[in-house]
């Protein structure tokens, strides 16, 4: 297998450190506070650094139907007890939004080393400004939650693999790397956690086709360091959440059945309900709410028939994929900072569109530019998918396809809404510029072929 080293790419590091400056200060102008989920863990978490024992007693209702949420409630509590302990004076609030800047902008790096690996340099580059469209300045940048900081995980699994893949000898350590990365990924946004089944996946699959040729002490030295990879996870996990201090029900948890419910719901059309958390919420034991949440599962997928299925397919991709802002324009504020007197302030509110700033004439641009660009990364991840060969591609490809593929099963499943392929933005974007560069590389080929002459052009580069 081959290998490549690079020089740092001072135009990305420059622009990455641009990109952060550029959303530490639209952040400070069109900041604000909404209700729902992420209110609830920044609350949760601020409760908890203070230790306001009362307000904490009024969480435990939410926290024990979604205790996957108390891994960031832990993150969240531990960034604001190192700000007190490097004596900053910092609202806590827009302390987590800058963290979160930093993980977009350390994204987008990311991004364009992935991408050095399926594509040349020029491309890679054009990867990095397609992200930093789509997602770096995204008005989610704002929202302290899972969705933006667990968008970092998704492609750095990847990329941990690939130097797996590319490493002399497959050095452990990133193997390593690629388990934590991936359960703590699990642990802040499930969704994070399709790139590594598909790593496991495609990865296991080669293995078990090679079996006779392997070494089996280093196949079980492998498996070692991956098994304490994931301990040390669970490990990080349990200490995180155990140092927010809430004592959950633990027999009050929505499990898989719920989500899937939700997916299933008609008049919500796959999205959240208020009927169904209701439901959920009318059983004293797990065991007595997934049993009735699965027999209504049963129930839905019955009434519902062939053609009321594909019709909630086609709605639930409709709504998963239709939205290039991603259903930030949509949300609702419980609390709007000041607007300042400045020109930034204004042009940033009346761009972003956000609660309380209005729909102008810049949010309607902002909103058909961006549902444009989205569309057409869509559009060239899906000539990545459709023209994958499973045989003959490399083992990066075929991860890079199947993540795809896997979100999209996903979304088909459970419960759906615009911000939920946030997460894995950047495998769409990075799939997206390669499957145009392939589609460029084929028409060249043909038009060589036909002898009608050819767009000059660096051949990408393949790996077997």
């Amino acid at each position: 297998m081959s290998k490549r080293t690079y020089k740092p790419d001072f135009f990305i590091l420059i622009s990455s450190i641009v990109l952060l400056l550029v959303q530490i200060v639209i952040s400070n102008e069109i900041a604000f506070r909404t209700g729902w989920d992420p209110d609830a863990v920044f609350r949760g978490a601020e409760d908890a650094f203070l230790g306001e024992k009362e307000a904490m007693n009024g969480m435990v209702g939410y926290f024990s139907q979604y205790p996957n949420n108390l891994f960031i409630t832990g993150l969240f509590k531990g960034i604001m007890r190192e700000e007190l302990a490097l004596g900053l004076s910092i609202d806590r609030y827009f302390l987590l939004i800058y963290v979160q800047c930093i993980l977009l902008t350390l994204t987008g790096i990311v991004v364009y080393k992935v991408s050095r690996y399926y594509m040349s340099k020029t491309e890679s580059r054009i990867s990095y400004c397609i992200y930093v469209v789509v997602a770096g300045l995204s008005g989610w940048m704002v929202i302290p939650y899972t969705d933006s900081f667990g968008i970092l995980f998704p492609v750095l699994i990847l990329f941990f693999y690939i130097l797996y893949l590319r490493s002399e000898r497959k050095n452990v350590f990133f193997l390593f790397m690629l388990g934590v990365t991936g359960f703590i990924g699990f642990f802040i946004k499930p969704t994070a956690f399709i790139v590594f089944i598909a790593v496991c996946f495609i990865d296991g699959i080669y293995c078990i086709r090679r079996l006779k040729d392997y070494d089996m002490s280093k196949l079980m030295i492998r498996i070692l360091v991956l098994t304490i990879s994931i301990a040390l996870s669970f490990l990080i996990k349990w200490k995180v959440v155990q140092g927010t201090g809430y004592d959950i029900d633990k027999e009050a948890r929505f499990g898989v059945a719920h989500f899937l419910m939700m997916g299933l719901n008609v008049e919500s059309e796959g999205g959240w309900s208020e009927h169904d958390m209701l439901f959920s919420s009318g059983f004293l034991t797990n065991k007595e709410r997934d049993i009735a949440d699965f027999e209504e599962d049963l129930s839905r997928i019955k009434e519902m028939g062939f053609t009321g299925i594909l019709t909630m397919v086609y709605k639930k991709t409709l709504r998963t994929y239709s939205d290039g802002l991603f259903g930030f324009g949509d949300i609702s504020a419980i609390y709007q900072y000041p607007q300042r007197d400045s020109i930034i302030c204004s042009l940033s509110r009346k761009w972003y569109g956000g609660p309380g700033f209005g729909h102008s004439v810049l949010f309607t641009i902002h909103r058909i530019s961006s549902d444009i660009i989205w569309y057409m990364v869509l559009a060239g991840s899906m000539v990545t998918v459709l023209f994958v060969k499973w045989r003959k591609d490399s083992l990066e490809k075929k991860v890079l396809v199947l993540s795809i593929l896997g979100f999209a099963l996903y979304e088909l499943l459970f419960e759906v809404h615009p911000r939920y392929v946030f997460v894995v933005i950047p495998i769409f974007v990075v799939s997206s510029v390669y499957g145009y560069v392939s589609a460029f590389n084929y028409l060249n080929k043909k038009l060589k072929e036909k002898g009608m002459g050819s767009w000059e052009r660096k051949k990408i580069i393949k790996y077997q």
